[in-house]
């Protein structure tokens, strides 16, 4: 199994899951069940827990997610772990485990070759309320934007991505917008013109509370009064994040 390969537990009777893998060296994260959260854990990761009963989830929600990684190849789920099978009857290009001892079964085929020397990539995300999101969602609300304009949510999710996967940034209209556009159900232009509406119209006001985001992230998010472009803004903001190391 190669290291882009995804588990996704999927229900909280299994989540406990996470703890035996993390003790393993494998990169895991609990996310919160909604679309946008999940793709960016599972961009990262090679197990995602959903601390949620998929009913609760929303098959929608998933099926929006396996979609997209369906269409990546070298990002596409291996199999996922639930104690309601029928909840992905359709999801055809995924294995679902019905029980605890198939998932073990499993480890032990796609995961045996894994020695002590794999390097474990830390795990980012902690909780069922993001540590992350929280954070994002106070810097980008202190530079002023609306909260009411689409583009404050798409900047939002523009962020985490780019905090939790950094090459993102090297193909931001390729890979950033339509990962954004495709947990957000738009396309990726519109989401490329709302995050400079939202932008523009933060830096416009110029009401944003600077002081709190250096004091919070001790980094400083400043263009000399010009405004920035989105990429700048997201790859500023991202990078301040990760040398904060989310002690936030």
């Amino acid at each position: 199994m190669s290291s882009f390969d995804k588990i996704a537990v999927c229900d909280s009777k299994y989540c406990s899951l996470y703890d035996t893998l993390t003790e393993l060296g494998y990169s895991c994260v609990r996310t919160r069940p909604d679309a946008v959260s999940i793709t960016s854990a599972m961009l990262n990761s090679d197990l995602s827990a959903f601390a949620a009963d998929t009913g609760s989830i929303g098959k929608d929600e998933l099926l929006k997610v396996f979609c997209f990684f369906k269409n990546i190849e070298h990002y596409a789920p291996c199999f996922i772990i639930t104690s309601e099978p029928s909840a992905f009857d359709e999801f055809g290009f995924v294995h679902c485990c019905r029980r605890e001892w198939e998932f073990e079964e499993l480890l032990q085929k796609y995961f045996g070759h894994r020695t002590a020397s794999y390097t474990k990539k830390p795990s980012l995300w902690t909780g069922s309320q993001s540590g992350l999101e929280r954070t994002v969602t106070e810097i980008i609300q202190k530079k002023g934007v609306p909260p009411n304009v689409k583009g404050y949510r798409y900047l939002r999710s523009a962020v985490m991505l780019a905090t939790e996967d950094m090459t993102v940034l090297d193909s931001i209209t390729k890979r950033l917008y339509p990962t954004v556009a495709q947990t957000n159900q738009t396309t990726p232009t519109r989401v490329e013109r709302a995050i400079r509406h939202a932008i523009t119209t933060a830096w416009d006001r110029q009401n944003g509370d600077s002081k709190f985001i250096e004091d919070k992230l001790h980094c400083k998010i400043s263009f000399d009064g010009d405004k920035p472009t989105n990429s700048e803004l997201i790859a500023l903001i991202s990078d301040c994040l990760r040398l904060s190391e989310y002690k936030v």
